[in-house]
């Protein structure tokens, strides 16, 4: 079950959103790889929680190798985990007045610089694949109010401030 909660954006915000109450969802925890292998070996595995947490381990490893070889690494059902860049806009390849060439490294150019570092910034880009697509989600997701007590407090208080009431 996912848990949501409500956030109003300022109304000190010089944006669209400003007053408006946005949906967010409220995380319980954050499960590393020990707390995953714990749950899976509560599955009837044969495995003990030692042993996959070793496996988890090397894989994540394996994960980061092969997409920092340029790999793409699709988990099915989960991901797809590949390396991607911001670029810098490089006005040419050689600047001949300050004989600057463009590198394949990272880095920011400075102003008025027309070559260098080819990149700014790497990203890691993971992207839902199969039973874990943004459709697949919608479909199986179950969401409620963290709060819903206050949540009607509220919807009752800005209805009130309308002349409004609430039928219970």
């Amino acid at each position: 079950m996912i848990e949501l909660y409500l956030s109003k954006v300022t109304e000190t915000s010089e944006t669209e959103q400003a007053g408006k109450y946005y949906a967010r969802v409220s995380y319980k925890q954050t499960m590393g790889v020990q707390e995953m292998a714990h749950h899976m070996a509560e599955h009837n595995t044969m495995f003990s929680e030692g042993s996959i947490t070793g496996i988890l381990i090397d894989f994540v490893k394996c994960v980061r190798e092969m997409v920092l070889m340029g790999n793409t690494v699709k988990i099915d059902n989960l991901a797809i985990f590949k390396a991607t860049v911001e670029a810098n806009g490089l006005e040419t390849l050689y600047d001949a007045e300050h004989d600057k060439v463009a590198s394949a490294t990272i880095g920011q150019l400075a102003e008025g610089q027309k070559t260098g570092a080819a990149v700014k910034v790497i990203k890691l880009l993971a992207q839902s694949t199969g039973d874990f697509t943004r459709d697949e989600l919608k479909k199986d997701a179950k969401l409620w109010w963290r709060q819903r007590r206050r949540l009607w407090r509220r919807y009752r208080h800005e209805l009130a401030k309308r002349g409004l009431r609430a039928d219970v």
